[in-house]
């Protein structure tokens, strides 16, 4: 089955009406513009026959209101499949993440690239009118898969800057810096291509992240056991996953993962500290963990004690 690919194009966007019309007064017509071949054009064809590109036309670009967007986007998910790919260039990458964040996305996601996306207008001359994102993406970083964020340096839209802030949001994220793309409007985009097609087809890989100071333990086989807490990844017995380093993001490791058991966070044992580190008191427990989740836990809070086998 052909991996998919969904990309939402750029647009504008205006704070009242009277803005709109005052933009539609002062542009000049260029009968040229449009007419001008760019990499979203030619994706299929640069991605290959394993590849569906699905490229809705979202609604009124040149005033688009999130809501309108998000009503059409809406129709598009029945279409698609576990393993999806979703780009966002411009408005459309920051509609991604307000999506993503906001939403219960009914598929597994491959990865997300969000491509010169605003995060804020602080430092822009443009407005965005509703597509203002939540305080946090932490949906978007549970179910969004892989993601990636391109900027470049010279980008004459987008300020620089909105790269990084997404990336304070999203600290998983692997970032990649242009310092001559623009606003990302070439005829060609061989580095995101080639980085598309290295994503695995069908579902989503599963994964388990660990801080580096871990990885020594599990790679000597003291550290068997992982707790998780509000598992977007379905995790099973059986399934074999791809064990990440948090800090480097890079796989050191793959494992099997033997047994699940779920309890309250409040009645964590001693027996379930068998193959997992030890903490000095109850308190670095739960504010070890706080720093994982962001903060949320408390001791009705689920968690999952996943027994795992490293491969040989």
């Amino acid at each position: 089955m052909k991996k998919q690919i969904v990309f939402i194009h750029g647009g504008e966007t205006f704070d009242s009406h009277e803005a709109y019309l005052d933009f539609l007064r002062n542009c000049e017509f260029n009968p040229e513009k449009g007419k001008e071949k760019r990499w979203k054009d030619s994706l299929l064809e640069s991605l290959g026959d394993d590849f569906e590109v699905i490229a809705p036309t979202m609604p009124c670009k040149f005033n688009a209101k999130y809501k309108e967007w998000k009503i059409w986007f809406d129709k598009v998910v029945p279409f698609l499949r576990d393993g999806v790919v979703l780009i966002g260039h411009s408005l459309g990458g920051i509609f991604l993440a307000k999506y993503l964040s906001e939403n219960d996305f009914p598929k597994k996601i491959s990865a997300i690239y969000l491509i010169a996306a605003p995060y804020d207008a602080e430092d822009s001359e443009y407005s965005l009118a509703d597509f203002t994102l939540p305080k946090s993406l932490e949906k978007l970083r549970r179910q969004g898969g892989k993601i990636f964020i391109y900027h470049s340096e010279d980008d004459p839209v987008v300020p620089f800057w909105d790269s990084e802030k997404y990336l304070r949001a999203l600290p998983d994220a692997e970032k990649t810096i242009f310092k001559d793309k623009g606003h990302f409007l070439q005829e060609e985009f061989p580095e995101m291509v080639e980085s598309v097609k290295k994503i695995p087809s069908g579902s989503a890989q599963k994964t388990l992240k660990f801080k580096e100071h871990l990885v020594p333990l599990i790679l000597s086989g003291e550290k068997t056991v992982t707790w998780r807490l509000f598992d977007d990844k379905d995790l099973r017995v059986g399934d074999k996953v791809n064990l990440i380093n948090a800090d480097s993001r890079e796989i050191f490791g793959s494992a099997k993962l033997t047994e699940i058991k779920e309890k309250p966070f409040g009645e964590i044992t001693d027996e379930d500290f068998d193959g997992h580190e030890k903490f000095e008191s109850e308190k670095e427990m739960y504010e070890t963990y706080k720093k994982y989740y962001g903060g949320k836990l408390s001791k009705d809070t689920t968690v999952k004690i996943i027994k795992f086998k490293l491969d040989e």
